[in-house]
């Protein structure tokens, strides 16, 4: 009994000193674990914003386009961020019409090689700020693992905003578009360098708030500096607001977008295609029939043919066809010769077509001896020669190119 209690305290005590051991050698310290964004937070850049006005009795409202009326203006602020993609004059129209009723617009500019209608018709004027060594700075912006850490106070995107009562805010804005209207502004917001990164004027009986980045209204900048101060003295710039009107582009039709930003490639296609149209597209007239394999000329026939009928006795038949086409081709070129007698057509052949006499007269001359058929084909060679020096191989009988044996 006494060994089984002197071994249960030996365990105890061993146990004491492994505790007393292990805190001896070991410290408690905080690790700080990286959380990543919600899909939520992802999809709406105003998310922080939204739920801050919400706790301040200001109603939060979204609505996408702009042709269709904008909510009654009185005591209420739109907010437009960039980029707002492709204006048509009806929406810039209704933003003109609603901020002129009464509304405060509160918008940002849109990148300087992109065109900003909307700043056009407002009046407002944008320039390119230089670039400066020191932008790799802002690059942390959208880093939401420091989105609570504060800029320093020597960083290039950090401005002071001056207003009537209290201290200057320290607020971050890194736009990089110089901003400036043709008549008088309310409020500006310069930077150390002069350039203009907020302005705030009067349109009818409304206001606008024109800025060249709205960072400072998102998820990632609302907690930094004096960000959200900043906002709520930009809401009331017009008076206590009832509501914020967060405005949000319809997104252009594929076609719309591509007339916008890609019309040159759209021209350079148009044209291949027209040009690819234009090969493929078959000609106008008759078609050409395809030529058959191995196929022979029309003088070979024609002499395989003659041939023939010389194996079988028809010189007399080749003779009375050929001087029957030598008449007519001869009254073809000279009417006038079907009139005359067989020794006038005998003499207009040698002294007009200077044709040997022999052959004349055995060719239109029926009084004369049949000559051997070889001869007659000479004739008749000499008839066409004299008839159409130009175009001697018009004579079905001697296309082949060669005269007769």
């Amino acid at each position: 009994m006494r060994r089984a209690i002197w071994g249960g305290l030996a365990v105890l005590v061993l146990a004491v000193l492994a505790v007393i051991g292990f805190l001896a050698t070991h410290e408690r310290v905080s690790e700080q674990e990286i959380v990543f964004p919600a899909a939520e937070a992802r999809a709406d850049r105003f998310l922080a914003a939204t739920r801050m006005l919400r706790r301040l009795d200001i109603r939060v409202q979204r609505q996408r386009g702009f042709e269709r009326p904008l909510p009654d203006p009185a005591g209420r602020v739109y907010l437009l961020a960039a980029p707002r993609g492709f204006l048509s004059e009806d929406a810039i129209a209704a933003l003109l019409q609603a901020v002129g009723q009464g509304g405060h617009l509160i918008v940002e500019s849109e990148a300087i090689d992109n065109d900003d209608p909307l700043f056009e018709a407002f009046g407002i004027a944008r320039k390119e700020l230089p670039e400066r060594e020191d932008e790799e700075d802002f690059d942390d912006w959208s880093d939401f693992t420091n989105r609570l850490d504060p800029l320093p106070l020597d960083s290039p995107g950090l401005v002071e905003a001056d207003w009537v009562d209290g201290e200057p805010l320290r607020v971050g804005m890194r736009g990089g578009e110089d901003l400036s209207i043709e008549g008088a502004a309310e409020w500006l917001m310069v930077a150390d360098q002069g350039e203009v990164r907020a302005l705030h004027f009067r349109l009818g009986a409304g206001r606008v708030t024109a800025v060249n980045d709205i960072s400072f209204a998102t998820n990632w900048g609302l907690g930094r500096n004096d960000e959200a101060e900043f906002l709520l003295q930009l809401l009331r710039l017009g008076g206590v607001p009832r509501a914020l009107v967060i405005l949000e582009p319809e997104l252009p039709g594929l076609l719309a977008w591509l007339l916008e930003h890609a019309w040159r490639a759209l021209l350079g296609l148009a044209i291949l295609v027209v040009l690819a149209l234009w090969i493929a597209m078959p000609r106008r007239g008759r078609l050409r029939a395809d030529p058959e394999l191995a196929r022979r000329r029309l003088g070979e026939h024609l002499a395989a043919s003659g041939r023939l009928v010389h194996a079988g006795g028809g010189d007399a038949m080749l003779a009375a066809a050929l001087r029957t086409e030598a008449r007519q081709r001869l009254q073809r070129h000279h009417p006038e010769l079907a009139a005359l007698a067989p020794p006038e057509q005998v003499r207009f052949a040698v002294e007009r077509l200077k044709l040997a006499r022999r052959h004349a007269q055995i060719l239109f001359d029926p009084a004369s001896q049949g000559p051997e058929l070889l001869t007659l084909a000479r004739a008749g060679r000499a008839l066409l020669l004299a008839l159409e020096p130009r175009r001697p191989s018009t004579n079905p009988l001697y296309q082949s190119g060669s005269e007769p044996r």
